[in-house]
Order: C-alpha cells, then structure tokens, then sequence
C-alpha cells in the first residue's frame, strides 16, 4: 500500500475510473473482438468455469483484485504475471483490461500488453504502460474524451462527498489539461508508486 498521502491523492482518480464498469465495457467494445465479453464480481469460493470476463474477485475478507478471464477460461492476473507488486492496491483493473484487450486485438496487444514485463525491476516500467494506455484512450476520440473527464468529474464530487483523498475542491476545474498532468505525476512517480 502506497504510504504517501499526495501520491495516493494523485493515482486514486485513475484507480477509480479504471474499474468503472462502463468504461470497461466500453472499451471492451471498442476494441475487442469478443462477443460475450462480461463484466462481473464474484468470491472467489464461486470461480468456475468464467471465460471471456474481467472479474472482480473478492474474498471472505472482502479484499478484491481484478483478473481477467480470456477465452479458454484461463485467469490472468498481475500479481501472478508478476507485472504488479502483489498486495499493492493500484491499477489491477488497467492490468485486467490490457489482458483482455491482448487476447482480443493485436495492434493493442502490441501497443501496451506486450510492453509489461514481470519482476520487481519492471514494476516503473508497467506503471508507465499502464499511462500511456490512459493517454492513448483520453486521445482516442472527442466523445470518449469528453465522456471520460465528466466520469473523472463525477469521481471526485463522490470523494469529495465522502471526505475521501480527492484532486481538487472544484471538479469543473477538471479538464485534459489537468488530467494531463495527473497522467505526468503518475509517470515521473511510478518508481515509488510501484514499491
């Protein structure tokens, strides 16, 4: 767990908005060639027979991680790949959906899934993947763009509500230009985030 309150500030908008579910189906839309893409949360008591799904497992002491389930019913996870610090509680969900997204598409697979690489001197690296992958889907399209930054807006009104860690007290003031720079922070500070 990431002991530093303005890093832990600056990455929980990401760690959010990778696991919404909506935005994971669309993507899956977007760039996948599965059909009977699914999006579910199952304890891990429950697992069989998944195929085809992003998952978050929970266990009996209600601590999840998002895998992903590709179309032989093999589960590929970060903390078994080694491509995450395992216990570490940030972009599970981005590790899931470059999984899916490589089983799926080859010009993504090549783009970022094949730029992970296992071990505890690749954990930066995978951070930085895990960026420009964000990058390259707030550049994709204007609609997805705009779509996304009203997600991040919502995100942050829900942790300022909650008294939660939060990137600004104006969420209007979220824009590209700011979620640029988050993107940045992320990528000069992956060395510490990823120990």
């Amino acid at each position: 767990m990431i002991k530093n309150k303005l890093i832990t500030q600056n990455i929980q908008w990401l760690i959010s908005l990778g696991g919404t579910v909506e935005l994971m189906q669309i993507i899956a839309e977007l760039f996948s060639f599965t059909k009977q893409f699914v999006i579910m949360n199952i304890n891990e008591s429950k697992i069989n027979n998944i195929k085809s799904s992003i998952v978050f497992v929970e266990n009996d002491k209600n601590i999840g991680h998002w895998v992903y389930y590709d179309n032989n019913g093999i589960m590929n996870n970060s903390y078994y790949f080694d491509h995450q610090k395992n216990g570490s509680e940030h972009f599970c969900q981005t590790y899931a959906i470059l999984y899916m997204l490589g089983h799926n598409n080859v010009y993504m697979k090549k783009k970022f899934t094949d730029k992970l690489n296992p071990g505890i001197n690749n954990y930066s690296n995978n951070i930085k993947v895990v960026v420009s992958f964000w990058r390259y889907m707030f550049n994709f399209s204007k609609p997805l763009k705009e779509w996304m930054i009203n997600e991040v807006k919502s995100i942050n009104n829900y942790d300022i509500k909650h008294n939660y860690l939060h990137i600004t007290n104006d969420s209007e003031k979220i824009d590209k230009k700011r979620i640029n720079e988050l993107l940045r922070y992320i990528y000069i500070n992956s060395d510490e985030i990823s120990r």
